[in-house]
């Protein structure tokens, strides 16, 4: 992202963006992930395995993409191929 970021009118630029963003995927897997009877367990169970995958070592983007794909749903799925999508640039 580097120099389109820097600009007058975003003095955090990367920061701002980037810190924005990753709540706002959080929140769009656990809504897709919501459903009536189990509410968010389903996005629960997948947030404590992401946590306990990388107790011990950095966590990363892939490492975090790696355990959405570990939890997809059918709704996630949308190609059937177990792939969820997810575009982190």
């Amino acid at each position: 992202m580097g120099l389109r970021l820097i600009s007058p009118r975003s003095e955090n630029g990367y920061q701002e963006v980037t810190y924005a963003k990753g709540a706002y995927v959080l929140e769009m897997l656990r809504s897709i992930m919501y459903n009536a009877q189990n509410q968010d367990k389903d996005f629960i169970a997948m947030m404590h395995d992401f946590v306990e995958s990388n107790r011990e070592k950095p966590a990363s983007t892939e490492s975090f993409k790696a355990i959405a794909e570990k939890h997809i749903t059918k709704s996630m799925d949308l190609t059937g191929d177990g792939k969820t999508r997810l575009v982190f640039q």
